[in-house]
């Protein structure tokens, strides 16, 4: 019954519409009947003048891996955004759509500087521990990034940008439980153009990039070459330290070649992204208000990271099911340094071990971070009269370091005392394979089924963080800038293997109308932590996560196709979920312990709609509705040391039980002049928690933004004026709660709200950007 009101209502919130257009997988096989219906739907168009055209012309997608298709013919729960959509939203990094999207949130942890803490109806992570596998897989030109550093960073030169929502395991494989994120940077062309770009905005921040790309040799070789850089000054002030705090500059330099050979295609690209700044900002909420940007440090912190990404993509046309074979080649090193001040409370200097950790040296945290990983997959799609096929096989694999250093204050008073340090090794591996059939029983009925087996071996060897002296071995455990351990837990080796299949239905009675529902199962790998800082506790692995899920949805072009709404009604059932669970602890600071916590249901419905008002006036916007609960517990998540009512009480992190938003978009055409575009959204994200125990949370947000654009006649220049988070809503990468002592902030009484580590985002910003296409 619960679930029956939560769909009425959901129905009921299609006037809360959204920007961005969703989409379901359809999976008709082609038939001359199909054929002719299709040839009744509207072609992709090129980039129109108008933002209201822009918005609501047919986006492409990729989520099948059979090429480009319409968005509205795939039956996945999906939003997707074209360059325009995301020039709209002032695109920087993946946080940009974080509230856009109903029953999602893409968020930085705030902990580290470029560590995803991304959920999606309701399953996400909460930790910056390497070797925690998400449930959000983020694909970059097909090659999936093995870990969430470096995630979310500045980018540029999108041609595309999906979010499929729910298990996408048959395609994707492990560790896209919560669903997947696919981003498409833009190929090379035949034709010479050229895509200048400059900005300011509050901070102050500075940004520069390009695209230039063109034939090399006619009809055989084009090439691209992009660049981008961005400095920010520093958006925060330290209420001791002074203004400017939260530098960082990024500097992205790509390059691409497409070669085009009668059936055969390849395109090479190459990313290489670094960057520096200072560390995250800290807010201490037994210090200052959570409502508020007040903290102060006076310790800056620092980050350094950088990733290359190198991917050689090839199809070839064949005439075996008028099909396409096609194989992506990835590699992708990512190397980050980084310190962080957690207390978020100014202290004296103190030098420890010969290091100066200057103010704030409560609790310093400093990671150190190499991985590397190369990934194949060979796969064909093809056609074979009522039957399509997409089939292949998989391999990845990864080496990761990491290391950690933390210096806590009873160790700072002690002249010559050790800083704890530790980490881990690892070796991952993952070979797959999968196939996925759509046949059309009727030219409108088509059954779609898919397997994926996968084999996942993991090695590791650990260090636990511990000082000279320690009760294990007496030694440090290791060195903290040239990655060096001393191991105390070694040999684990692990293996995991799952199927994970899929069966539905879809109905398309005309190019119009998509009603599907399906069945699936995914998986999200089992593994290791390297974080260990409980010496008496030995590191135990913990095993692979279990999902299943039914859904239903559908999607219609309605009154001419004035009129879009997409909707899905689901139900995941999740065994042996994996937990972060997350205490105070007055001698390491923060304890984490990684463990199968116990079974969750999760139940929900999303609805997306675009409604064309006038030629010239959009209404769009989202809804989205979550219920989730454990159904059974096996582990203490609240850390009082008992497994009972109160832990299956807990409310599941990062589930927002809803999320909702409209945006209002008008083109006004000044005659001799130029078009002026406006948009101005509003969007909504109800109170979460953020800690396994509910002790660490989320207020309510509401987020405003406006966009200006001016497209001057015959000009191929724009302008934008545009504000994001008008209303300085205050929010965070997490709330992490730390010892109640007076070395954090705390007093131990317990009546005021205890110590914690929040670190800020940016607020209201303003901006203006200049663009010129050629």
């Amino acid at each position: 019954m619960k679930m029956n009101a939560s769909w009425l209502a959901g129905c009921a919130g299609i006037a809360f519409l959204n920007t961005p257009v969703a989409a379901q997988e359809s999976a008709r096989a082609q038939t001359g009947d199909e054929a002719a219906l299709e040839e009744d739907a509207p072609a992709p168009t090129a980039s129109p003048r108008g933002g209201v055209e822009a918005l609501t012309g047919e986006i492409v997608v990729t989520a099948r891996k059979r090429g480009e298709e319409r968005i509205q013919d795939v039956a996945i729960a999906a939003t997707a955004f074209g360059p325009e959509q995301l020039e709209a939203q002032n695109f920087r990094d993946l946080t940009s759509i974080s509230f856009s999207v109903p029953n999602v949130q893409l968020e930085s942890l705030g902990s580290v500087k470029g560590v995803a803490s991304f959920s999606i109806r309701g399953l996400g992570i909460n930790s910056s521990i390497p070797s925690i596998d998400p449930t959000v897989g983020v694909f970059v030109d097909g090659v999936y990034l093995g870990i969430t550093s470096g995630v979310i960073l500045d980018n540029f030169d999108i041609a595309g940008l999906e979010v499929l929502r729910g298990p996408q395991g048959v395609l994707f494989g492990r560790n896209v439980t919560g669903g997947a994120v696919l981003l498409r940077t833009t190929e090379p062309t035949d034709t010479f153009t050229m895509n200048l770009h400059a900005g300011v905005e509050t901070g102050t921040r500075y940004t520069v990039d390009g695209v230039i790309t063109g034939p090399l040799v006619d009809r055989l070789l084009s090439g691209k070459v992009a660049a981008y850089y961005s400095k920010d000054e520093g958006w925060f002030d330290d209420n001791r330290a002074g203004p400017n705090l939260g530098k960082s500059e990024a500097l992205i330099l790509r390059g691409a070649l497409k070669l085009t050979t009668g059936a055969f295609e390849a395109i090479l690209r190459y990313d290489h992204n670094e960057g520096d700044g200072d560390g995250p900002v800290p807010q201490n909420h037994a210090i200052y208000s959570r409502n508020s940007y007040d903290y102060a440090s006076g310790y800056a912190g620092f980050f350094e990271y950088e990733a290359d990404q190198v991917t050689l993509e090839a199809n070839l046309d064949v005439g075996f099911g008028d099909g396409t074979i096609t194989s992506i080649t990835g590699y992708r090193r990512f190397e980050g340094i980084s310190s962080s001040n957690v207390d978020g409370t100014f202290r004296r200097p103190g030098i420890s071990d010969g290091i100066d950790f200057g103010p704030g040296a409560a609790f310093n945290l400093d990671t150190n971070t190499l991985q590397d990983q190369l990934s194949q997959e060979l796969r064909y799609a093809g056609t074979f009269g009522r039957l399509e096929l997409t089939t292949g096989l998989y391999y990845f694999t990864q080496d990761l370091t990491y290391v950690e250093r933390r210096l806590i204050d009873t160790n700072l008073l002690v002249p010559g005392a050790s800083v704890p340090v530790g980490g881990g090794i690892g070796d991952f591996s993952a070979l797959g394979a999968f196939a996925a059939i759509d046949y059309g029983l009727t030219y409108t009925l088509t059954v779609n089924a898919g397997l994926r087996y996968t084999k996942e071996d993991k090695k590791a060897d650990i260090s636990r963080i511990r000082p000279v002296g320690n009760a294990i071995d007496g030694r440090v455990g290791g060195i903290f800038e040239t990655r060096e351990l001393a191991f105390t837990d070694t040999g684990y080796d692990l293996s995991f293997d799952n199927w994970s299949p899929k069966i539905g239905l879809d109905w398309e009675p005309t190019p119009n109308i998509l009603v599907y529902g399906f069945w699936t199962r995914g998986y999200r790998s089992g593994g290791i932590n390297l974080r260990n800082t409980a010496l008496g506790i030995t590191p135990r692995p913990f095993g692979q996560e279990e999902q299943s899920t039914f859904e239903i949805g559908g999607k219609f072009d309605l009154f001419d196709r004035r009129l879009r709404i997409n909707g899905a009604l689901f139900t995941n059932d999740i065994k042996n979920l994996q937990r972060e669970q997350i205490t105070a602890d007055p001698i390491s600071g923060v304890q984490q312990i990684i463990a199968n916590a116990g079974d969750a249901r999760i139940r929900g419905f999303e609805v997306e709609a675009n409604l064309r008002l006038a030629d010239n006036l959009l209404l769009s916007g989202q809804v989205g509705h979550l219920d989730g609960e454990y159904t059974t517990v096996i582990a203490d998540i609240t850390g009082d040391g008992l497994v009972d009512r109160t832990d299956l009480a807990l409310k599941i992190p990062r589930l927002a039980p809803w999320t909702y938003g409209a945006t209002l978009t008008h083109d006004l055409d000044l005659p001799g002049f130029a078009l002026v575009t406006s948009r101005f959204s509003w969007n909504h994200r109800d109170a979460n928690f953020f800690s396994d125990n509910n002790r660490g949370f989320f207020d309510a947000t509401d987020i405003l933004d406006l966009n200006i654009t001016l497209r001057p006649d015959a000009s191929d220049l724009s302008v934008t004026f545009y504000g994001t988070n008008l209303t300085n809503e205050t929010t965070y990468g997490s709330d992490t709660l730390l010892p109640d002592i007076p070395q954090f902030g705390g007093d131990g009484a317990g009546a005021r709200p205890s110590p914690t580590y929040s670190p800020l985002n940016r607020g209201r910003v303003l901006g203006v950007e200049m663009r010129y296409r050629y």
